[in-house]
C-alpha cells in the first residue's frame, strides 16, 4: 500500500497556511490533555488516543453539559522552526468514560473520518457529516501540538497517548499526554502546562553522527499554550550553562563550540546544529553532554539576570534517535528508532 523508503530520509522530511474558522470559546472550566509534538507527512502521521471520563462536555458553540471535546491543534510548516503556529479550532462528538483513537494525518480511517479500530458511533455518535477528527489532513508537512478539553473543572478527566507513525517502515515513537485540571480558583490558569517543561540541564547521550541522527522535538510551555506562540531555546554547555565545553567525548576529553538554537512554538533541532562545525569534526563518535533548555532570551526581567543558569525550563524536549542499515559499523536489517521524553525536574 505505502512505497517503502529508507527511514533516514522519511523521517527526515517528516519531522524536519491560514487558519481554519475559529469555533467559539469555551466556558471558563476546562480539564485538559496536551500533546506536545505532532508530526504529519506523506511518510508519517500521528496516531493519538484521548480518553474523557467527564461527564461535563460541551456544545458546539461552547456551553457546557453537551456531547463534544474541544480540539486545537497548533501546527505549521515542519520544517520551520521560528514561526508562531496557525491553529485548526474545532468541537467533536464524545461521551462519558469514551476513548477515540484519531489519525490526525487521515492516512488510516480514511472513510471514518479518521476514526481507527472499528469504534461503534453508538454511544458516542461521532459518525457525522464534514466532523473529520483528522485535524491534520491537507496540511501536511505539518509540525505542532495538540489541545483537548472539557467542560469539567478540578480533575483529570481528560486524559491520552500518541505516537508518531512512519508508515513506510513500520518505525514509532510514542508519548504519554500531560493532563491538567480545569479552574480550580477564580482567575486561574486554563491552560497551564509550565509544568511539564523537561529538566534542565539534563544529560544526554550522543551517538556516533554518521550512523544515526539524534535530534531534539522541542515545544516551548508556559501559563496559556492557547497561543501558539510560545518561545525557548535549547543549547549544550557546560554544567553552569556557559560555553566552556559543549560535550565530552567518548575518551572523558572536553570539547568547545556551542550553537544556542531557539524554537518558536513548536521544532526539531537536530544535534548536530548544536555544535559548530569544529566542534563537530572532534566527536565523530559522539559523546555525552548537558542539553539546556530555556526562555528565548535571558534577561533580568525574564530571568533575574542574564544567565541561563538563572532561568527556568520552558521547553518539553523529547529525544529522538534513529539510523537505518548499520549499527556500530555493523551491518543490519530494518531500522533503528528510539525516542522518550526528558520528564521534569520534579519527577523521580
Amino acid at each position: 500500500m505505502f512505497a517503502k523508503q529508507k527511514l533516514s530520509s522519511a523521517i527526515a522530511i517528516a519531522l524536519g497556511a491560514s487558519v481554519a474558522a475559529l469555533a467559539p470559546m469555551q466556558s471558563a472550566n476546562a480539564d485538559s490533555a496536551f500533546f506536545p509534538h505532532v508530526v504529519v507527512s506523506p511518510t508519517v502521521t500521528t496516531i493519538v488516543s484521548v480518553i474523557n471520563t467527564g461527564d461535563n462536555n460541551y456544545f458546539p458553540n461552547g456551553d457546557d453539559e453537551g456531547t463534544n471535546l474541544h480540539y486545537r491543534l497548533f501546527y505549521k510548516d515542519a520544517a520551520d522552526n521560528t514561526s508562531a503556529c496557525d491553529e485548526v479550532n474545532v468541537y467533536r462528538s464524545t461521551s462519558y468514560n469514551d476513548i477515540q483513537t484519531i489519525d490526525l494525518g487521515g492516512v488510516f480511517g480514511a472513510d471514518t473520518l479518521g476514526v481507527l479500530f472499528n469504534d461503534p458511533s453508538f454511544y458516542n455518535d461521532w459518525m457525522a457529516p464534514n466532523q473529520s477528527y483528522a485535524l491534520g489532513q491537507n496540511r501536511a508537512p505539518m509540525r505542532g501540538y495538540l489541545l483537548v478539553d472539557n467542560a469539567e473543572s478540578g480533575t483529570l478527566t481528560v486524559t491520552g497517548e500518541a505516537f508518531v507513525f512512519e508508515f513506510a517502515n513500520g518505525a514509532t515513537w510514542g508519548y504519554e499526554a500531560y493532563s491538567a485540571p480545569g479552574e480550580v480558583t477564580a482567575g486561574a490558569p486554563e491552560f497551564d502546562y509550565g509544568f511539564a517543561a523537561s529538566r534542565s540541564p539534563a544529560q544526554v547521550a550522543i551517538m556516533p553522527f554518521d550512523q544515526i541522527t539524534t535530534a531534539f522535538m522541542v515545544t516551548p510551555v508556559d501559563t496559556d499554550m492557547t497561543d501558539g506562540d510560545g518561545v525557548a531555546s535549547i543549547k549544550l554547555g557546560d554544567l553552569s550553562g556557559g560555553n566552556s565545553y559543549v560535550l565530552f567525548d567518548r575518551d572523558e576529553s572536553q570539547v568547545s563550540g556551542t550553537v544556542p538554537r531557539t524554537v518558536q512554538c513548536v521544532g526539531r533541532i537536530n544535534a548536530e546544529d548544536l555544535l559548530t562545525a569544529g566542534a563537530l569534526e572532534e566527536v565523530p563518535d559522539g559523546g555525552w553532554g548537558n542539553l539546556w533548555n530555556y526562555v528565548g532570551s535571558p534577561t533580568a526581567s525574564t530571568c533575574g539576570s542574564s544567565s541561563i543558569e538563572s532561568c527556568n525550563e520552558a521547553a518539553v524536549v523529547i529525544k529522538l534517535e534513529y539510523g537505518v542499515e548499520v549499527f556500530d559499523d555493523e551491518p543490519m536489517i530494518g531500522v533503528f528508532n528510539n525516542a522518550f521524553t526528558i520528564r521534569p525536574s520534579d519527577v523521580d
